[in-house]
């Protein structure tokens, strides 16, 4: 009877063993918002980090920009930003603006808003521009959101004809806010009529 409890016993421990072992070759990537995921870091670069979930072929990207920390599974920590936590409205200045579509990469679409996308000029930082662009990241924050990614929409006229097209530009003139996101002023482009659709991003 104890020769089988001992055997027992062992199995556990053994089982138990193999499967800390086997969480041991995982990485944890650190959201901004403090949640965490235990992944299989493939690749990185500067800008973005290239994972894939366990028992899974497919390959994830998400922006470093969006990650708190990176703990690999030699256990070494990466410290890449402050933690970010965005409850409501209130936290409408941590929201963060930007036209590159890298920085969306691997987060969670939460809606669009048109609030604040109207009356900000391409080229100047005039107290309409920050009017604006606080209605905006309120909006944005109502929803959750963490980050809003910009997309341009230009429509320019021809006599009868009339061209409109999407694209995601990168607007010269930026400037750039405490959480090291770059942010496009909005505004006209030589003859052609802008409009900007506001995307909103989350976790």
């Amino acid at each position: 009877m104890i020769k089988i409890a001992k055997n027992v016993f062992l199995f556990f421990l053994v089982t138990a063993g193999t499967s800390l072992l086997a969480q041991s070759k995982l990485d944890k990537i650190k959201k901004l918002n403090g949640e965490e995921i235990e992944v299989e870091i493939t690749a990185t670069d500067q800008k973005m980090v290239s994972f894939k979930y366990p028992g899974e072929n497919e390959t994830y990207r998400m922006s470093k920009r969006m990650i708190q920390e990176i703990t690999h599974k030699s256990g070494r920590k990466e410290k890449l930003s402050e933690a970010l936590v965005i409850k409501g409205e209130e936290d409408w200045e941590k929201v963060m603006i930007t036209q590159d579509k890298d920085d969306v990469e691997g987060m969670v679409k939460k809606g669009e808003t048109k609030e604040g996308t109207k009356g900000v000029s391409l080229h100047s930082a005039s107290s309409s521009d920050k009017k604006a662009t606080k209605k905006l990241k309120q909006e944005a924050a109502k929803m959750g959101g963490y980050i809003i990614y910009l997309v341009e929409k230009n429509s320019s006229s021809s006599g009868a004809n009339s061209v409109t097209s999407a694209t995601d530009q990168t607007i010269s003139s930026k400037t750039s806010n405490k959480y090291g996101v770059s942010i496009p002023r909005i505004g006209s482009l030589n003859n052609k009529q802008t409009t900007i659709e506001a995307w909103v991003y989350g976790f």
